[in-house]
């Protein structure tokens, strides 16, 4: 099924915020030319993309802005086949006539810690500033600030690990699965990574809004591919919890690579304490995810058709 729909356009929207035409026509040239983009339900990213756009194109509006017109692809259900998982568990393919990989955003590993945040997510700029001031110094602030077009969007915490942190995750991997000796130097440095992120969490749950919404943390370690570790929580102090489990999960991430060419995989942290797989993106542009993962996403697309045809 295809559909076309305006995408995002230059008006101020309801924050004051607004794109510039030069971005837009960027985003139209990477769909024309390399990616698709890939569609969410209400911008959450927990769940498997159920659309791409994969042609899109700047058009002049009757009131002089502009915007993007995308033509998009909705998944058949019926082209969804089963697969078996790494763990033996079942999992779900996607796939599309169109073969165009998502968009995915690869940056560097950075130096130190990086996060980002939506502004919208807080009452002001003081708001903004006492956060910033009160996160750990190892932290720093990723100048691209994230923005989705929702009024006021539930809370979101990128984190983009940094080569030390990553190397700290697979010292902690190695001491658990082998017994690998690791100096009281190292064991000190994974116990203050985990306080670092377990502060950055309780701080910015402390200071975001909407207040009665779960908080998203994503944390993303920016190799081939792109691995990112989901905690949706309203208790940021399982944060350490969360990370201390990260690294059990690097040679499922590279087995799933081997298996299904991944361009990006997802891990979601369960209620029970435990870290499983979500969903990844294939350098063919299919998508894989696992059997709660595509339960999910056809829940929120039941509800978000019912609640827009009322």
């Amino acid at each position: 099924m295809k559909i076309t729909q305006v995408m995002a356009t230059t008006h101020l929207d309801s924050h004051n915020q607004r794109f510039a035409k030069e971005a837009l026509e960027g985003l139209a040239n990477q769909i024309n030319e390399s990616s698709a983009l890939g569609m969410t339900i209400e911008h959450d990213l927990t769940l498997p993309f159920f659309g791409k756009v994969t042609k899109a194109y700047l058009e002049e509006l009757p009131d002089g802005e502009y915007g993007v017109i995308g033509e998009s692809i909705l998944f058949n259900q019926e082209d969804t086949q089963e697969v078996t998982l790494p763990t033996g568990k079942k999992g779900f393919i996607d796939t599309w006539s169109d073969n165009k990989p998502f968009i995915v955003e690869k940056n560097e590993i950075p130096s130190s810690i990086e996060i980002s945040f939506d502004l919208v997510n807080f009452k002001s700029n003081d708001d903004i500033k006492n956060f910033q001031d009160e996160v750990p110094k190892e932290l720093s602030f990723n100048p691209r600030i994230i923005v989705r077009k929702s009024y006021i969007p539930d809370p979101q915490l990128i984190i983009n690990l940094s080569e030390s942190a990553i190397q700290l995750l697979i010292a902690q991997k190695l001491f658990k699965t082998v017994g690998k000796k690791i100096t009281d130097d190292v064991s000190n440095d994974i116990a203050n990574l985990y306080s670092i992120l377990r502060t950055m969490a309780i701080k910015y749950a402390k200071r975001c809004i909407p207040r009665n919404r779960p908080v998203t943390y994503i944390f993303v370690i920016s190799e081939t591919p792109v691995i990112e570790f989901v905690v949706k929580t309203e208790n940021p102090s399982i944060i350490a919890e969360a990370t201390k489990k990260m690294s059990e999960h690097f040679d499922e991430a590279t087995q799933l690579h081997q298996l299904f060419d991944s361009q990006k995989t997802q891990f979601l942290f369960m209620e029970n304490g435990t870290w499983e797989f979500n969903y990844l993106l294939t350098t063919s542009g299919k998508v894989v995810g696992s059997e709660d993962a595509i339960s999910r996403r056809e829940e929120a697309i039941k509800v978000f058709l019912e609640q827009n045809n009322q």
